[in-house]
């Protein structure tokens, strides 16, 4: 068993994400162990903010992966390894447990 300070409780991997033709994310992994403080810096426009979103499905994925406390943010594993849409009200779930601050929240 994994000591407390090496479960992961954000795993992304692999992310892309884009708006039309325009590529935002282009294979974005990050991990994020208990007790870790994560901060994301970069230029505006870098896609900071895109990928928090993503985090918490505030916006759809292309590609990759997202868990969040060991399970996958916002669908649901298949026995095949395929993932299917979760519903909306079990999603609505798992974001009641991630809050997020952004810097102009105003």
């Amino acid at each position: 068993m994994a000591h407390q300070s090496e479960e992961l409780i954000i795993e992304a991997l692999d992310i892309h994400k884009s708006f039309g033709t325009l590529q935002i994310l282009n294979g974005i992994s990050l991990q994020v162990r208990r007790g870790e403080v994560v901060v994301l810096i970069g230029a505006s426009g870098s896609g900071k903010t895109t990928f928090i979103r993503c985090i918490n499905l505030l916006e759809d994925i292309q590609a990759g992966r997202i868990r969040v406390n060991g399970r996958a943010m916002g669908y649901r594993e298949r026995s095949d390894g395929s993932l299917v849409r979760d519903s909306e009200r079990n999603i609505a779930r798992q974001r009641r447990d991630i809050g997020m601050v952004f810097q102009r929240f105003n």
